[in-house]
């Protein structure tokens, strides 16, 4: 659609076609991503566009992909209040619900925490709604559980009825799940999920990678982290300084200072530059551990690197 159609909202054509309506409520919420749209007008467009469509009689027969897509939308930008209302009409009105509505609106209350309005209405749909969830409801439950620092028990509990109704994880199903295994430091949790996910065909990647470094450093697991570190470079993913930073960070909150200092040294063998963030997450290892000779000493190979004034001080907060 021209960007002239798109700017005259609501439609004024009765002979535009649902199909047309659809691509412009989904382009508007793609513009909503462009930092040089507004935003705050475009939503209200696409709103409007749906509110049109609404009251065509074949939007009862061809409106499912709307409605996912305006709930989206309107997730996006928080307008959860309007999201809520325009489903409970909706569905007040006959209007047959599909999955995808629900995983929308579920969506949306994940992005915003909204937990127990999120848990409530993943227990309707399937017992008043009579809607199965497919794999992308499964992976909003299992984002919105890591986000509320949920058991690790209640994601694997979730996974394993996922599978009983023949759902096959993916990549993000086991990312998700191992990231649940940080706050526990649940190494051996996080260990088997990684090789279920091989075995299941699913390659890993970055995102994989440091979730399981942050469960091994956590947890003390130098040796197994630097397994992982080797892998990543293996397999196409080479750690950058955010990963090493990551590791060290760990290492560094629970004073872990042989470990980090050896990562270090690692990083450098890799001609990967240590930066200010590097520094601070060793100088913090050093002082937890009660080294505070070390952390000067740190700290002085800092200033020798020239680091500003600011990032000095940085350190200095930091510890």
């Amino acid at each position: 659609e021209s960007s002239q159609q798109q700017q005259k909202l609501p439609p004024s054509q009765q002979g535009v076609h649902m199909g047309e309506l659809r691509i412009i409520i989904k382009s508007l919420g793609d513009r909503d991503q462009n930092c040089d749209s507004d935003s705050d007008s475009d939503w209200k467009k696409a709103l409007e566009v749906f509110e049109f469509a609404r009251k065509r009689p074949e939007f009862e027969h061809e409106g499912k992909g709307m409605l996912s897509a305006i709930l989206k939308i309107l997730g996006k930008q928080s307008q959860l209040v309007i999201a809520s209302n325009l489903f409970n009409e909706l569905e007040k009105d006959g209007y047959l619900l599909d999955v995808y509505a629900y995983t929308a609106l579920l969506s949306a209350y994940s992005q915003c925490g909204k937990y127990h309005k999120a848990t409530w209405l993943f227990k309707k749909m399937q017992e008043e709604g009579g809607c199965e969830p497919n794999l992308v409801t499964y992976n909003v439950m299992l984002d919105l559980y890591s986000k509320k620092g949920k058991p690790y028990g209640k994601s694997k509990s979730l996974v394993n009825k996922m599978k009983e109704r023949g759902i096959a994880p993916d990549i993000y199903t086991y990312n998700t799940l191992i990231s649940a295994c940080i706050n526990g430091s649940l190494c051996d949790e996080a260990s088997w999920i990684f090789r279920e996910m091989k075995l299941a065909g699913c390659i890993p990647d970055r995102v994989t990678y440091n979730a399981l470094l942050d469960v091994y450093g956590k947890s003390g697991q130098h040796q197994n982290a630097l397994d992982i570190l080797e892998e990543m470079g293996r397999n196409g993913h080479p750690p950058n300084i955010i990963t090493y930073n990551e590791l060290i960070a760990a290492y560094g909150r629970v004073g872990l200072y042989k470990e980090a200092l050896a990562l270090v040294e690692t990083m450098e063998t890799k001609d990967v530059l240590a930066d200010v963030f590097t520094y601070t997450s060793l100088v913090s290892a050093f002082c937890k551990a009660g080294m505070e000779k070390e952390a000067l000493r740190i700290y002085g190979k800092m200033k020798e690197a020239k680091y500003t004034y600011i990032k000095m001080k940085l350190v200095t907060r930091e510890t």
